[in-house]
């Protein structure tokens, strides 16, 4: 990670090599950044990053990119919206969330997300 005044940046890697018969080993490479922004009483921090997914197995890899922004309301509570897209190789069936009841997409499609919320600190 990588502080620059109110501009932050990061990067990180991810080895995963799972025990079982028939997984596959895979490597997340991600990078990001956020940046905070006073308007007026507001304060705001926009936050940005790409994922990329790349297992042993060929054509079962995802790119992913979260895009968002939070408002700050006061010290402990906040206001944030995301849009994120995972575009999916040719076998590959990523999801942004595996929530029960949530479908899981076919091979190949590009799943898309919106999220707002409010998330207070007690």
């Amino acid at each position: 990670m990588q502080t620059l005044g109110r501009y932050v940046f990061s990067g990180s890697y991810q080895f995963n090599n799972p025990k079982e018969d028939g997984d596959s080993i895979a490597s997340v490479y991600s990078l990001g950044a956020h940046a905070t922004f006073c308007r007026d009483l507001l304060r705001a921090c926009v936050r940005a990053s790409v994922v990329y997914r790349r297992p042993t197995q060929d054509g079962n890899h995802a790119v992913g990119a979260p895009l968002g922004e939070d408002y700050f309301l006061s010290k402990r509570t906040a206001l944030y919206v995301r849009g994120s897209l995972i575009k999916n190789g040719p076998h590959s069936a990523m999801t942004i969330d595996y929530a029960a009841g949530s479908p899981v997409p076919k091979a190949c499609a590009t799943v898309t997300d919106l999220a707002v919320s409010i998330c207070h600190n007690f």
